[in-house]
């Protein structure tokens, strides 16, 4: 795969992870059982790892219903046979006001022809956010 598929592929899988998660009727399971590996840890910023598929849907279960997520491909590369390294800028909106930007890293990996994540790192851009 050369640079702009694995770009192609890299955006296409962050645009529907967006999608599923800014769908107002999202259920949490379902969207972590479709992107995330079975041992998938995600480290968001502030607070310890958190592992298995539970737990992070229980995590995200803390997030305000009404936050939304645009991304923007920064970098991408491939990492073996079946797996890729992204980097991406979220802009995160609350009723289309921005109230926060990501910097977040991800790697994907082929799970049975099924692309998910196996790590999902991110980090506010703003020094503080409030919501």
């Amino acid at each position: 795969m050369d640079v702009e598929e694995l770009e192609k592929l890299a955006t296409a899988n962050h645009n529907e992870f967006d999608r599923q998660w800014n769908d107002h009727n999202r259920n949490w399971e379902k969207l972590v059982e479709n992107f995330y590996t079975t041992d998938a840890v995600i480290y968001p910023p502030g607070s310890p790892p958190v592992t298995g598929l539970q737990d992070i849907a229980r995590f995200f279960t803390s997030i305000p219903s009404k936050l939304h997520l645009h991304n923007s491909l920064k970098e991408v590369r491939r990492i073996g046979e079946d797996s890729y390294f992204s980097i991406f800028t979220l802009q995160v909106t609350i009723d289309d006001k921005e109230v926060d930007r990501f910097s977040t890293c991800h790697i994907w990996t082929n799970v049975n022809g099924v692309w998910k994540m196996l790590h999902d790192f991110w980090n506010s851009d703003y020094e503080k956010v409030n919501y």
